[in-house]
């Protein structure tokens, strides 16, 4: 399966601050593309400028929206910086009295 790629026109670019190759290919609708054995990603509607992806993996193997975790780290140090401003106005409350 590994060799099917070599036939589809792609680009390989380093991503430094990682160390992770990405590969970027054209797909049409019902082609899908294998990570590994175990892992298809298939184009299942292009409409506009969205399109639907359908993924087959173990269920072990999470799979997540890249924004849902992007948001939940934003909120979490939204939350520690809060908790540290409160804890420093109750300091200094408490250094009133």
């Amino acid at each position: 399966m590994q060799h099917i790629l070599c036939a589809i026109d792609f680009l390989t670019a380093a991503n430094e601050r990682e160390g992770i190759h990405l590969l970027v290919i054209s797909r049409k609708e019902a082609e899908s593309i294998l990570i590994g054995d175990e892992i298809e990603i298939r184009i299942s509607e292009i409409s506009g400028d969205r399109v639907k992806l359908a993924i087959s993996a173990p269920k072990e193997i999470r799979i997540t929206r890249k924004e849902l975790l992007e948001t939940a780290s934003i909120n979490r140090e939204a939350g520690e910086r809060l908790q540290e401003q409160t804890l420093n106005e109750l300091k200094g409350l408490l250094k009133k009295k």
